[in-house]
């Protein structure tokens, strides 16, 4: 437990406390009171534990979602300086696996859905209608929850790179890399100087970071795409490049540009896809997939290290046991 300090008031303020890794908040009219671990003692709030103190007599607590210590505020808005670590890369850096969730994502559903201990969430720009403001606010849920927010963006461009990064993205998918030119630029745009060439602004993730653009630097992800028939022939070289974290093989427009439209799982198209994860992984870097309950054991044991996956079956498989369910019994 960590308790920020704060001066003696009779005014309304707000107390925060880091209670067993989940942010609590107090309003209080009377003087701070020093909470001990000793003194805890476990609660229970729509279902989940936690650990807190009687603080007064008359006090309330609100659950909020879990903060990092390094990411710690008080209702004086002073920050303790430190950039917080990004989950997927200390993950792929411990040579653990990584899961990202993908799907209809918004702010309500990240914010749902991380609960359950994902790595990160996918917000996808290459398709869909998401806008700026969605970006930065989806981007807010993962760091609520310690996700890192993987952004695709729709076109290996610089100033979008840049901008998607400022607006608080904290990992970006590059889609459609060929060539091992495309692969630099994809890393460079990703980071500053002297790595790269990120256009020299910061955003939100730099409130209150000292040194903020040599820890940018270590802390962003960079994904890209391999997801062309041409990118196949080119990857020994596109695995050359330095500062990329997942090379990831996308099945679904590779399959269009080997004349499977359509056909992600034919034969041939697997075929290639496993030739460039062992390729991946021979070079020692890591390969990233698509994964799902039928198919994630199989690519794990492949080498497979970087997953992207839907909760939409998830969904749709208990929507339609349940509606059978009700139909068995009505007639």
């Amino acid at each position: 437990m960590r308790q920020q300090e704060t001066k003696t008031t009779t005014e309304s303020i707000e107390l925060w406390l880091l209670l067993d890794s989940r942010v609590v908040d107090v309003p209080m009219s009377y003087n701070p009171i020093v909470v001990t671990l000793s003194s805890l003692k476990p609660f229970f709030f729509n279902g989940l534990q936690y650990r807190g103190a009687l603080l007064g007599p008359c006090w309330s607590i609100r659950p909020r979602n879990p903060i990092r210590a390094s990411r710690f505020y008080t209702s004086r808005g002073s920050h303790m300086p430190g950039t917080k670590e990004n989950k997927v890369k200390k993950k792929l850096r411990e040579g653990q696996v990584a899961t990202v969730l993908g799907g209809l994502n918004n702010p309500e559903i990240i914010d749902y859905m991380g609960q359950f201990g994902f790595d990160g969430a996918w917000i996808e720009t290459e398709h869909g209608t998401i806008t700026w403001d969605q970006v930065a606010h989806m981007s807010r849920a993962c760091d609520l929850w310690d996700m890192t927010s993987v952004c695709r963006v729709n076109h290996n461009e610089p100033w979008l790179i840049t901008r998607t990064l400022d607006v608080g993205a904290t990992g970006i998918v590059v889609p459609h890399v060929s060539t091992q030119a495309e692969a630099e630029q994809a890393a460079k745009s990703a980071k500053y100087g002297p790595m790269g060439y990120r256009g020299m602004a910061s955003g939100r993730q730099s409130y209150g970071v000292t040194d903020y653009y040599r820890k940018a630097n270590e802390e962003t992800l960079v994904v890209v795409l391999i997801e062309e028939i041409k990118a196949v022939g080119n990857l020994q070289d596109i695995l050359t490049v330095d500062q990329i974290d997942v090379f990831f093989v996308a099945p679904f427009d590779l399959a269009q540009t080997m004349g499977y439209t359509g056909q992600p799982t034919h034969s041939e198209v697997l075929t290639v896809v496993d030739r460039c994860i062992a390729q991946i992984v021979a070079a020692g870097k890591v390969p990233g997939h698509i994964g799902n309950a039928e198919t994630v054991e199989s690519y794990l044991e492949k080498g497979v290290r970087f997953f992207l996956t839907s909760w939409q079956p998830w969904l749709a498989r208990g929507a339609n046991d349940y509606l059978s369910k009700v139909a068995a019994k009505v007639g």
